[in-house]
Formats: C-alpha cells, sequence, structure tokens
C-alpha cells in the first residue's frame, strides 16, 4: 500500500514518512501556523487556498492524517534505489526421477491414484530417460490408457494403427505377429517393453499394457543398437495401492467374446496388482480365420520407505489361431472343392503314432522335446527324418523276416489319413459332429486338456477302425506335396507332383490345437517345408504292397 502526504509548514522542517503498516510508530501533533497581518509570502510549493476555505486553526479535518514521525534536525538523505528483500534461496529441483508408479493407474503420469493413465502424459516410461517428453529433442507419439480402454483396443497394433508414420506389414515373407514399420524403416526388432527389448514374434496383446510410446527417428541414444526409423516402449500396468476389482467384458458379431479382469489391492508396504485375459475371436468376413488369446499377468510393489522401491512382475501370454494376413488365401483356408476320393488298394496303418521307444530303437535317437516317458509320441522330427525312419524300419523289418518282399513302410498318403481318420464316417469327428465340442476330449489331447505338452500314445478313446490319437497328441507328416484339391472324383490321389513353395501336407490335431483343428477333415492351410522340426510334429506309418 502506498501512503502520501501534504505538510505546509512555516519553517524548513524535513520529514520523513515511514511505511508502518504493522507497528505502532510514535506521533508528534504538527502545530498549525499562526495567521500572520497582511497578505503571507507563501512557499511555491504550496496550493493557493480558495476564498472561502476555512483557516486550519478555526475547524479541524474530519479526514485522518497518516502516521508519521516529524525530525526537525534530521539531515535529508541522499536518495536510495530500494532494495529488493532478501529470499532465502532453496535448492535447484533434483533431475526428473522416473514416474512414481504409485501416483496413479498403470506406471506413468501425474494422474489420480485410481484410475487410467490421463491423456496429458509428461514423463516417459524408461528409467534411463529422466527427462519430460516437453525436453526431449525427438518426436513422442502416447497412446495413453484412457485412449486405450476408450477405443477397446486389444493388440499393440490397433493402438498404434492412427499415429501417423507408421504402418504395419500383412504377412510378407511368412512372418508371424507384429511387424511395425516406422518412417519406412522396419522396426519388428525395436519393440520394447518397459525399456527391454522384446524381439518375440507374436501379436501382442494390450491387457497389461498401460500407455504405449512410440519414439520417432534415430533413437539408439535410449534403445541401442538398430532403432532407426525409431522405436515402440509400452509400458506395463503396475500396482497402484488402491483397492479394486474390475472386469471388461467384450462380446463381438463376429462370434466371439473377449474378458479382461483387474484387480488391485495394498497391505502394510506391499502392494500387488493383477491382470488375466481370455479372449476366442472369429474374425468377420474371413472363414475359419480365429484366434484364441489366454494371459495373466502379476505384480508386486514393496516400498522399503525413504523413497526405495522393489518391483516385481510376470507377464505371461498365450495364443493360438489362424494367422490374418490382410488377404485371401489360395486356396482358401483349409478349404478346397469337394472331392470324393476311391482308395482301391488296401494298407496297414500304425494303430498309435510312432513313439519315442520305436523311433530310438530304429534309428539310435531321440529328438524328441518333452522326454522322460518313452511311450510318448515322437516329435520335433522333420519330414526327411520321418521318411529315413521308414526307409530303415524296412530294411530291419525285411531283414529280420517279419514282413514279406515287396512290402515296405512308408509315409501315408493324405487321402489314405483322411480315410483312416474317418473311418467310414461323414462327421466333423469319427464319433460324431459335437457341434460344441463338449466330448473331443474324451477322444484326443489338445490346448484344453493337455497341460500343453504331448502324452503317451493309446490313452484316449480310439476311433471306429480302432486308430488312437488321430484327432490330437501331435501332428502327422503325409507323403503328399501341398496343393489344392482338384474336385470332382478321383482314385489313389497322390497329391501335386512339386510344390512352389516346397511345403509338404501334415494332418491331425495337436497339444496345442484349438478344437476346431482337431477335425477329420482339417487341413493346416499352407503346409510345413519338410525340414521343419517342431515340438508339435509327429508321424505315423503305413505298410504297404506296391512295386
Amino acid at each position: 500500500m502506498t501512503a502520501a502526504a501534504l505538510f505546509y509548514l512555516s519553517n524548513a522542517v524535513e520529514t520523513e514518512a515511514e511505511p508502518a503498516a504493522n507497528e505502532q510508530a510514535p506521533t508528534e501533533q504538527v502545530p498549525s501556523p499562526a495567521p500572520q497581518q497582511g497578505a503571507p509570502e507563501q512557499s511555491p510549493a504550496a496550493p493557493q487556498a480558495p476564498s472561502d476555505a476555512t483557516p486550519a486553526t478555526e475547524k479541524k479535518s474530519d479526514v485522518p492524517l497518516p502516521t508519521v514521525s516529524v525530525h526537525a534536525t534530521r539531515p535529508r538523505a541522499p536518495a536510495a534505489v530500494q532494495a529488493a528483500p532478501a529470499r532465502s534461496l532453496s535448492p535447484p529441483p533434483p533431475p526428473t526421477q522416473p514416474v512414481d508408479t504409485t501416483a496413479q493407474s498403470g506406471s506413468g503420469g501425474t494422474g489420480p491414484a485410481l484410475g487410467p493413465t490421463p491423456y496429458q502424459v509428461t514423463n516417459p516410461g524408461i528409467t534411463r530417460l529422466p527427462v519430460p517428453f516437453l525436453n526431449m529433442p525427438q518426436t513422442v507419439n502416447v497412446i495413453p490408457q484412457a485412449i486405450i480402454q476408450e477405443q477397446n483396443v486389444s493388440t499393440v497394433e490397433q493402438a498404434l494403427q492412427y499415429i501417423p508414420g507408421i504402418t504395419f506389414s500383412a504377412g510378407e515373407g511368412a512372418q508371424q505377429g507384429d511387424g511395425p514399420i516406422i518412417r519406412g524403416f522396419v522396426a519388428r526388432g525395436d519393440l520394447f517393453r518397459d525399456g527391454i527389448r522384446d524381439p518375440g514374434w507374436y501379436t501382442r496383446d494390450a491387457f497389461a499394457i498401460d500407455r504405449i510410446e512410440v519414439y520417432k527417428g534415430p533413437s539408439a541414444f535410449a534403445f541401442g543398437r538398430g532403432a532407426t526409423g525409431g522405436a515402440i516402449n509400452y509400458v506395463t500396468r503396475l500396482p497402484t495401492g488402491a483397492q479394486y476389482i474390475e472386469s471388461i467384458s467384450t462380446v463381438s458379431t463376429g462370434n466371439g467374446y473377449r474378458e479382461v479382469i483387474d484387480a488391485s489391492g495394498k497391505t502394510g508396504n506391499v502392494s500387488g496388482r493383477i491382470q488375466g485375459l481370455w479372449q476366442d475371436v472369429n474374425t468377420p468376413t474371413r472363414d475359419e480365420i480365429w484366434t484364441k488369446r489366454w494371459g495373466v499377468a502379476p505384480s508386486m510393489i514393496y516400498d522399503f520407505q525413504q523413497g526405495t522401491k522393489a518391483t516385481l512382475y510376470y507377464i505371461y501370454q498365450g495364443e493360438q489361431g489362424v494367422s490374418d494376413y490382410g488377404f485371401t488365401y489360395l486356396p482358401q483356408p483349409a478349404f478346397s472343392p469337394q472331392t470324393t476320393v476311391t482308395i482301391s488298394h488296401g494298407f496297414w496303418m500304425g494303430k498309435y503314432e510312432v513313439t519315442q521307444r520305436e523311433y530310438l530303437a530304429v534309428t539310435g535317437s531321440n529328438p524328441s522335446g518333452f522326454p522322460g516317458d518313452l511311450n510318448r509320441p515322437v516329435e520335433s522330427v522333420s519330414w526327411l527324418d520321418a521318411t529315413n525312419y521308414c526307409a530303415q524300419l524296412t530294411q530291419q523289418e525285411l531283414a529280420a523276416g517279419r514282413i514279406p518282399l515287396g512290402s515296405h513302410y512308408r509315409l501315408p498318403t493324405e487321402a489314405e489319413w483322411e480315410c483312416a481318420a474317418r473311418a467310414g464316417t461323414s462327421t466333423r469327428f469319427s464319433y460324431g459332429d459335437d457341434p460344441n465340442f463338449t466330448n473331443l476330449t474324451n477322444h484326443a489331447w489338445y490346448w484344453f486338456n493337455s497341460g500343453l505338452g504331448t502324452h503317451p500314445v493309446g490313452l484316449k478313446a480310439p476311433n471306429p477302425w480302432g486308430l488312437y490319437d488321430m484327432e490330437g497328441n501331435v501332428l502327422e507328416w503325409t507323403q503328399d506335396w501341398y496343393g489344392p484339391y482338384p474336385g470332382g472324383s478321383v482314385t489313389d490321389p497322390q497329391g501335386p507332383a512339386s510344390n512352389p513353395q516346397g511345403v509338404k501336407v501334415i494332418r491331425g490335431g495337436a497339444w496345442d490345437a484349438g478344437e476346431a483343428d482337431c477335425r477329420s477333415g482339417r487341413r493346416l492351410t499352407e503346409g510345413v517345408h519338410p525340414f521343419i522340426h517342431d515340438f508339435i510334429l509327429g508321424f505315423r506309418v503305413v505298410l504297404v504292397t506296391e512295386p
């Protein structure tokens, strides 16, 4: 507050006004000058009073004067600029730290303690980048949890589809999973979770992701070698300390559903959180294109106090299905023109898939990825391994006189395999149509009951011809090259003479197969190269007499 006062004194008196807003200063009454005879000589600074003004000695002003101190003999101090009041300097703020995961749902930002990451995210979710996005000399796009939930995004690819400068490959080179391209540079190897490289070839589900950050331009300074076009970092949902259980159910018109559960809690210094996922969705407008996905993501934060915390989390995601590469398969997935087949010759087929014990006895090796019980089917064998086994077995059996001359073991043709699998039936399975797959668990080892591994042969019910595990346990190599069915009626088909991609037909279900993959007429859509080894690839043999 500024106060101003005007004093009229007859003698030279120095005055000083002291601002005393909160103090009581001593005051001295200023005497009014006595009137003089005649016209007094007035100071040039004194204003002329109006003619009808009342002398100051006759009437006191009703307006109170400000509190002042008057010192008659105090010399005038030289004018000086008033210094600014001294302020205590606080130490500079520490460098921006990685976002506190207990500040909000997820693992970043400055939002409330409960709820999704807000639309505006200020800090990256990577510890080695302790600066706000505003201070980073590159373009960064962030898809926060709020947008992920509003758009009901289920995968990283879906979340990034509206980000400029990013496209995705559509199965070029037979590659599966996420294939981002940032500013024209392939970024399949530049995917990171919480700053740790995630090179897997799979479709990344967003059920345990709090937000997605896209760093555009060369990013090797933060992510290491590569990252020429940029990098994609997805931040994991971590405990918030809030108490809640949230469930999101989605039903699609493409005949499918998706369920995501998110639960969080805290006791003492320990905060916990867990997310769960289950999805079974068919792709609309596609024939036999579907995706089953499941996962779990538990996490825990222990607070040691004084700014020290330990964070532990684990993420598991499983997936099964037929990939949609964005264009129609040739031939159509699992379907070709219906063909009537006649088998004009008889043949013997193995009652069981070739076991590890049998393969070891003939070849002297056991390549299986599920060892322990030698009655399990042999797997991790290529088509070349299987045909070599048949040749060695033929030599041993002929030498021992156990098979007649002119006979030999080989892999079944695709027509022979399906004939034996159907066992004279025309239903989806040899035991019936089973539209809801309620009886399949009695006949096959598949993803639902296998425990994600093989089982000893012959434990499930056989088909009407006494053959076991035709619907599951391991996929089975056949003799044929892959090709479309000819349609019409054919006799003893052998498949095409060659295949442009050099792939063979495999049939049957497997321990990781879906229910629909176990049908008698089910055919793997693209075939498999004959040198491929896999934990789901096995075989059985046929004995024939041929020239």
